[in-house]
């Protein structure tokens, strides 16, 4: 039998109306999430959810555009995945989520809910969960938004803003980030830290980052001990931000 090339393979599908009918069988949307811009992929019972632009926050945290944040099935209305959580040089850690999901575009918002793992401060360890706080993903299609996507909700109308902040803030089990994404002058803070601390990474041979991430470390563990102090927080931050001008320059 005469082998095909890959050409004369590809027309034959084509010709078939196989390529067509899987490429029409995935489709794509754009959403918003906690801050961030995300893109849904659907393809028959199967969904995807990937960063197209992480907050800040989550840059900081390693996350890039194309980092999976959900993977998941669709049945009887339901949508059952796996989600994760990231931290600094640490691998994600999964955990599972469900909510109301109506495949083929049908609703604007869908929401999921799971129970988040909770790391050792310190490390990488998985130490417990948030079971009295479960965490809750909101998902807004873009095209709800103005397909704005902000810094820390920052392009939230003012009569909804502390609601939809609320709402989307409420998978950060830290208090401390859970403050920071709901007050947008200290998501500006975190924004700037986060920008000077990439900047000087950049400046620095190896041994030089290594001794800087484990001051970035330490320093989250004092932020972190502001809990969901305001006038604490903006004070740690802005010391942090001074500190890193200087290794910056």
């Amino acid at each position: 039998m005469r082998s095909m090339s890959l050409r004369s393979v590809l027309t034959a599908l084509l010709a078939g109306g196989f390529l067509v009918n899987a490429a029409a069988s995935a489709a794509e949307s754009t959403w918003t999430y906690n801050g961030s811009s995300v893109l849904l992929v659907e393809n028959g019972q199967n969904v995807t959810i990937t960063y197209l632009e992480p907050r800040p926050m989550l840059r900081r945290e390693g996350v890039k555009r194309g980092t999976v944040l959900l993977r998941g099935k669709v049945s009887s209305g339901t949508l059952t995945g796996t989600s994760y959580v990231f931290k600094q040089d640490c691998a994600p850690v999964a955990y599972e989520v469900s909510g109301s999901y109506q495949p083929g575009g049908g609703q604007t918002t869908f929401e999921l809910s799971g129970v988040v793992p909770q790391r050792d401060p310190a490390g990488c360890a998985v130490v417990g969960n948030a079971a009295q706080r479960p965490s809750r993903l909101l998902f807004t299609r873009a095209a709800d938004t103005g397909g704005a996507v902000t810094e820390s909700t920052r392009g939230l109308t003012e009569d909804k803003g502390l609601v939809l902040r609320e709402q989307a803030c409420s998978g950060y089990t830290n208090p401390a980030e859970h403050e920071v994404c709901l007050d947008r002058e200290l998501g500006k803070l975190d924004a700037d830290m986060n920008n000077l601390y990439q900047r000087a990474l950049k400046t620095l041979d190896a041994k030089g980052v290594t001794k800087l991430k484990s001051e970035q470390r330490a320093w989250l563990k004092e932020r972190d001990a502001c809990g969901p102090d305001g006038r604490c927080l903006s004070a740690a931050y802005k010391a942090r931000i001074s500190a890193l001008e200087k290794q910056a320059k």
